[in-house]
This record gives C-alpha cells, sequence and structure tokens, in this order.
C-alpha cells in the first residue's frame, strides 16, 4: 500500500499538501491489514482477526481471500464496512524508527509520507502542511494522532507476545467459501487455541485480562465468525461514499482517538 515512503521536508519544492477526499483504491490490492487493540472491539463486528506467525507482530485482519484482492473494496473505490481500520484512515501518512544507535532506549520517530498517493498534491491545491517553514495546523494534528497511534502499536505488540507467552497461539489453517462457492484455505497464520484458552489458570486469565489481552482474545473469537457470513463471503452489503467512512473521513480532521484509547 506504502509504494514511495519520503520524509516530510518543508524544504521540498513545491511544499507536499493534502487532499484527503479520496477513493479507497490505494488499498484495493490488500489482503491483510494490521490493526491495533484500541480498535478491535468495533473490527471484530466487521473483520476476521488472525495472528502473525511472528510473536511480536501485529495482528491482522483478512480483507481478501486471494493476493492482490480486497473484498472491502468494490470497483468505485468505496469501503464495503461501517468501520475502516486506522491503518488506511491514516494513509498516506506513517511514523518511521529514525534511532541511529539500535541500542538506544529511546526512539526517535519521524514522519513519513507515500509521495505516490493520490493524497499528496504538489501544484498548491489542498491542505498545506507546511506555512513559512514550519508544520502548519493540519500536520501538528496529523503527528498527534500518529503518535497516539504509534503508542498503541507497541501496547498492542506486548498484548500479542503476552497471549503467545502463554502458549495460545496455533497454526491454523482456514477454509473459507467465497460469493461463488468456491473454497479458499487461508495458511501461513495463527488463532488463539480455545482449547488452551479454556484450560487457563485463574492467575493467567487475571493477568491477561490486567493488560487488555485478554479483551483481544475475545474479539478475535468473535470476529471469526466473519469468515462464515461476512464480506469475505458475501457481496451483499451497503457501501460507503468514496473518500469516506460512514463517520463521515478519511483525513485526520475529526478522528476522536479518545474514544478509541483504553
Amino acid at each position: 500500500m506504502f509504494k514511495q515512503l519520503k520524509p516530510l521536508n518543508p524544504k521540498h519544492e513545491p511544499s507536499p499538501s493534502l487532499d484527503p477526499n479520496q477513493s479507497y483504491r490505494f488499498a484495493a490490492a490488500e489482503m491483510l491489514l494490521p490493526v491495533v487493540a484500541a480498535e478491535t472491539r468495533l473490527i471484530a463486528r466487521e473483520y476476521p482477526i488472525i495472528f502473525s506467525l511472528k510473536d511480536k507482530e501485529l495482528p491482522m485482519v483478512v480483507v481478501g481471500l486471494r493476493p492482490g484482492e480486497n473484498a472491502y473494496v468494490n470497483e468505485a473505490g468505496q469501503w464495503r464496512a461501517r468501520y475502516i481500520p486506522v491503518h488506511i484512515r491514516r494513509y498516506p501518512f506513517l511514523f518511521a524508527d529514525v534511532t541511529q544507535d539500535p541500542s538506544a532506549e529511546e526512539r526517535r520517530f519521524a514522519i513519513m509520507y507515500d509521495s505516490e498517493a493520490p493524497h499528496i498534491k504538489h501544484d498548491g491545491s489542498g491542505l498545506a502542511l507546511f506555512k513559512d517553514g514550519q508544520p502548519s495546523e493540519i500536520l501538528s494534528k496529523i503527528e498527534a494522532v500518529l503518535v497516539d497511534l504509534q503508542k498503541d502499536i507497541e501496547r498492542t505488540k506486548y498484548l500479542t507476545a503476552q497471549i503467545a507467552e502463554y502458549g495460545l497461539l496455533m497454526d491454523k489453517k482456514l477454509k473459507v467459501t467465497d460469493k461463488n462457492q468456491d473454497a479458499v484455505e487461508l495458511t501461513g497464520l495463527r488463532v488463539v487455541d480455545a482449547e488452551a484458552f479454556g484450560r487457563l489458570p485463574a492467575e493467567a486469565l487475571h493477568a491477561l485480562h490486567q493488560s487488555g489481552a485478554l479483551s483481544l482474545c475475545h474479539a478475535h473469537f468473535i470476529s471469526l465468525t466473519n469468515l462464515v457470513d461476512g464480506i469475505l463471503s458475501t457481496a451483499v452489503i451497503n457501501a460507503t461514499k468514496p473518500g469516506n467512512g460512514q463517520d463521515g473521513f478519511l483525513s485526520f480532521a475529526n478522528v476522536d482517538w479518545s474514544k478509541l484509547s483504553s
């Protein structure tokens, strides 16, 4: 999805600006999307949540059954679900770790952007990201959102590692019947082992509850029903308007992250 990452620099001429009113075609080839813990309760209603084969990676949602296909983006570039994952909403920006010393305790991050994104303009149109060589108000808001997101990314990686430490993740092949009644097998992923989960002692459940990992497990269990009767298995669902979720934004302008924090 991110094709050509570049650091934001006020010295670039012409200075880049942002046009948030774009379709979701930029994500039409994505099969898996990373998610963070704060959004999993909303994610679980419409997307299957699975886990990577690596312990300290973010959980992912399955949005396509085959590489290069995203069932949640239709031909008009509309997003076919009520909730749009944060990974999609933050595009075309992300935080990159630019810490030069790998052993340093304090990490340094810089805002990067996809220079090939249709959201980025160089003709003076759109929302200015810099003003007189300084970050504009909109860029300051974008940075604040990315800072909060980075914190939740680190928290979510910790929760995933904790779930793995308790021996709850197992390799799994998931079989899905698509809208054409063709059987598709998804491999290279892990799910929470329901039997191992049921055998957890009280102290382990308490630890998972205290950290928030227990909520992530429950969201994961609920989300797997979307493999049976969700978008991946049917084409019948109302679509959102191009460039907007049903909450009315693709840009960062109206994101209320306090409602997603735990």
